[in-house]
């Protein structure tokens, strides 16, 4: 955000031009950005950092997933957008319900195939745990070029979820991934990696000098 004005009626908001093209754009279009491995473990440790940047700040974003994240064309460097539907912890409030797959949840954040099962199932609140899941699941598509899931509803989406299953791309994932992709995707909130853990793991895989410099 580079500066903030309001009129009577609207608040306007300045942000950094990124020259380059979404997550989504480059995973599942022709456009010519595209991403080497060790530029997707550059993005991975960028989002990782920015989402333990925010929950430090009390900030859950209920929306991560490929299409709000810009990737720079110049550096590959990855940004967390679009934070419409961000909360303060302390606000974040979800109708209370049975741990049902038909149940409604609501109000609701987020797109449903990132969303995490205590979300968009089990009408839990959400938290900090909750986008490290969709975390986990915009990793998985990063890694894999793949959808995560298939499904043809939302109430198809919440089935998935309420049986604990296994997003479908999981099988495409290459084997050395598994160790970053997997401990995000556990289905019990406080068994998930936390940020500050991926973070450690993710700069044991690149060399951070090249794109940190060597205060790192």
């Amino acid at each position: 955000m580079m500066a903030v004005a309001t009129t009577e009626t609207k608040i306007l908001i300045a942000n950094e031009y990124i020259n380059g093209a979404n997550l989504q754009q480059i995973l599942h279009t022709e456009i010519t950005l595209k991403l080497q491995q060790e530029d997707k473990l550059f993005v991975a440790l960028d989002l990782a950092m920015a989402v333990e940047y925010i929950h430090g700040k009390k900030i859950i974003h209920q929306d991560l997933k490929p299409a709000n994240i810009m990737v720079a064309a110049e550096n590959k460097k990855a940004y967390l957008t679009d934070w419409g539907l961000a909360n303060l912890l302390e606000t974040v409030t979800m109708t209370s319900g049975s741990s049902h797959m038909g149940a409604s949840c609501g109000p609701l954040g987020g797109t449903p195939q990132y969303m995490a099962p205590e979300c968009l199932v089990e009408c839990n609140k959400c938290s900090t745990m909750s986008d490290t899941w969709s975390l986990g699941i915009t990793l998985l598509e990063m890694f894999t070029a793949s959808k995560p899931w298939s499904y043809s509803s939302l109430q198809e989406m919440r089935k998935l979820l309420y049986n604990k299953t296994t997003p479908q791309a999981m099988s495409k994932l290459q084997q050395p991934l598994h160790d970053i992709v997997k401990p995000l995707l556990q289905y019990d909130p406080e068994s998930r990696m936390e940020t500050k853990d991926l973070i450690a793991l993710l700069k044991t895989k690149v060399d951070i000098t090249k794109r940190y410099g060597h205060g790192w």
